[in-house]
């Protein structure tokens, strides 16, 4: 909030992703890309234990997570997510042919099945 004369101006707070993705040319390409197109104030996590430590520290609106991360730590952040009540929205993403059916056992605020278009990107992240 700034002051113009005696008009209050009230600027929206830039919303907050962690972006959580082991493929170092993809997780960087969407953090250019939700920054720099789309507004959003970007974290990285490159596994389930750095993303954790980022989501106990910081306000996160947004947790943008790979399924298939390499070792694994897709399933504890998730679970973690859910079990500390964080209020961060959840959009997973995936290659697998039938993420619903695994997804279904947890809370999950949006899919983006890989590979997908940017426009989806968007699309996902508005909706949340």
């Amino acid at each position: 909030m700034f002051a113009l004369g005696r008009l209050l101006v009230y600027l929206p707070r830039m919303r907050t992703i962690l972006l959580i993705e082991d493929d170092d040319v993809t997780r960087e390409t969407l953090t250019y890309y939700l920054h720099n197109e789309l507004g959003y104030k970007c974290l990285e996590a490159r596994n389930g234990p750095q993303a954790i430590v980022v989501l106990k520290s910081m306000g996160i609106d947004i947790v943008l997570c790979d399924f298939l991360l390499e070792d694994d730590t897709a399933i504890p952040v998730v679970k973690w997510l859910q079990d500390s009540l964080n209020p961060s929205k959840l959009v997973i993403m995936s290659a697998m042919s039938k993420i619903e059916e695994t997804l279904k056992m947890f809370k999950v605020d949006g899919l983006l099945k890989k590979p997908f278009d940017l426009d989806a990107l968007e699309n996902v992240l508005n909706s949340v």
